[in-house]
């Protein structure tokens, strides 16, 4: 269903509305302007600037990438290690250090495969039960190891059995080392490259990537534009650490790819139907709850009149409602209040559809007789 482009300026009334009695999270849009002529190019990216401006005033909304990442079970994980802590309780006489190992083993590997769902938290704990498990059985540089990694994602009071003074004094002398050696060089590579990168839940930058960590396990979270994200457990020695993560494609990477190309070529051309169907991909593989999509032509200024932009495309409502775009706007301050409409139009103020019509100006229908 399409609307006319002359309702979004009726709209912009009631943005301080929308502003004000919204309480939903911040929704996920997509934005993309495309120059109809490589003399536009700069003219698309100035206005694309502008429509995010004016979305994250409106809206407050996070831009929506095609970063697929697949879904969760976290039961495998969290069932292992409640059997693990269970196991710490029950063994007084310290017997079953080999089974409680098992658990605490399962449940790593569990947070391998899980990595990407898992929290700073989740991976404390899991660590400072590794730890406890190696000590049981006598494995003592792997109590080192995991009481590093224990620290690493963010642990602090262990909740240990009171027989475990020789853990806790462990973790004092894990403690002791750190602040000798407090970080060494952590080198990320990917495979494409350029990847977001998260450490320890923290924003790290793009691959190729040179940090410096502390000693021990880190949480590393990949994530590229049409790829599945992936989560890995890095090992960084007393010398340091590299790791080259390859990240796979995701099957709708083609189907994504295609839809930028397909939608601004179909407005130009005037194919309606497929550019809808180019914008709903967008909003589909993205996840976004709306989509504004359109071509920009710079028009220069004539003798007596003003530059002006040809804009013209779509805009995919959170609704799902299509609304067509087919305007020239003079290229001065007012174009701030046109993509302030823009905006509104993404995520409209819902009507009331039985409230009365407002009276028409001028009207001379007679009112009925007392």
């Amino acid at each position: 269903m399409v609307k006319k482009w002359g309702r979004i300026v009726l709209m912009v009334c009631a943005g301080l509305l929308v502003l004000s009695t919204s309480l939903q999270a911040a929704p996920r849009h997509l934005v993309h302007i495309w120059a109809e002529t490589k003399a536009s190019a700069d003219a698309a990216l100035r206005l694309e600037v502008l429509a995010w401006q004016a979305i994250e005033k409106l809206h407050g909304s996070v831009p929506a990438q095609f970063m697929p990442v697949e879904e969760s079970d976290l039961s495998g994980f969290h069932s292992s290690l409640q059997a693990a802590r269970e196991l710490i309780r029950e063994d007084a006489q310290l017997r079953r250090g080999p089974e409680l190992l098992g658990h605490a083993s399962l449940a790593y590997v569990e947070a391998r495969n899980q990595l990407v769902h898992l929290t700073n938290a989740d991976l404390a704990d899991l660590h400072a039960t590794l730890s406890l498990a190696a000590m049981r059985t006598e494995q003592i540089a792997l109590v080192d190891k995991y009481l590093h990694a224990f620290r690493n994602f963010g642990g602090r009071d262990m909740a240990l059995p009171a027989d475990h003074a020789e853990l806790q004094r462990s973790l004092a002398e894990v403690d002791a080392r750190r602040l000798y050696n407090p970080a060494v060089p952590l080198t990320l590579s990917s495979e494409p490259t350029g990847a977001r990168v998260v450490v320890d839940g923290v924003e790290a930058g793009e691959t190729p990537l040179n940090l410096s960590v502390g000693v021990g396990s880190h949480s590393v979270v990949v994530s590229l534009m049409g790829h599945w994200k992936k989560g890995v457990l890095v090992d960084a020695g007393d010398s340091g650490s590299s790791r080259n993560i390859s990240l796979r494609a995701h099957l709708g990477k083609t189907r994504f790819e295609n839809a930028l190309k397909s939608v601004p070529s179909d407005i130009r051309k005037g194919r309606a139907g497929s550019a809808h169907a180019g914008v709903g991909d967008l909003a589909v593989l993205t996840g976004a709850d709306a989509v504004m999509a359109l071509v920009v032509r710079s028009i220069p200024a004539k003798r007596g009149e003003i530059a002006r932009y040809r804009l013209r495309g779509f805009i995919r409502a959170a609704s799902g409602m299509m609304t067509e775009i087919d305007e020239d706007i003079p290229q001065d301050a007012t174009i701030l209040g046109v993509f302030d409409g823009l905006a509104l139009a993404m995520n409209p103020p819902l009507e009331d559809a039985s409230a009365s019509p407002p009276p028409v100006p001028g009207d001379a229908t007679p009112s009925p007789a007392p």
